[in-house]
């Protein structure tokens, strides 16, 4: 599977076998400027059933941590499992533009238009640091 950010301030969710969105995830308010995804534990397969995290970084200025449902098999599918959203991350004061995952350091980064980059922490959505 196959996940996009979009100028309709969505994220789509593919199923790369069919070609056809299989969820449209919402709350963002401006452009999805990139989405970030890998499995909780840091793993590359999801072998150990860990769930997948996908952050998604903004023209609102916040970023949104999603997590799977744990209701779909992983390892290799086509298919995405459902997402729901876990965390909003707020703190900047303009649009994102990058976002990057750090699971086994229990860490999200992002970078915005604010020339920060702020790490975040995936236990409390709390900024823990602004590098300028």
């Amino acid at each position: 599977w196959l996940a996009s950010g979009s100028q309709d301030a969505t994220i789509r969710l593919w199923n790369v076998e069919t070609g056809e969105c299989a969820q449209t995830l919402t709350g963002h308010s401006s452009w999805v400027m990139a989405v970030a995804a890998c499995y909780a534990d840091g793993s590359s397969s999801g072998a150990s059933g860990a769930p997948i995290y996908l952050l998604s970084a903004s023209g609102d200025g916040t970023a949104r941590l999603w997590i799977d449902s744990g209701l779909a098999p992983h390892g290799g599918d086509v298919a995405p499992p459902p997402f729901k959203l876990k965390g909003v991350l707020r703190g900047h004061d303009k649009a994102l533009l990058a976002a990057e995952l750090l699971p086994t350091h229990g860490l999200a980064a992002t970078g915005s238009d604010d020339r920060t980059i702020r790490l975040w922490s995936l236990a409390t959505y709390e900024c823990l640091a602004v590098l300028a």
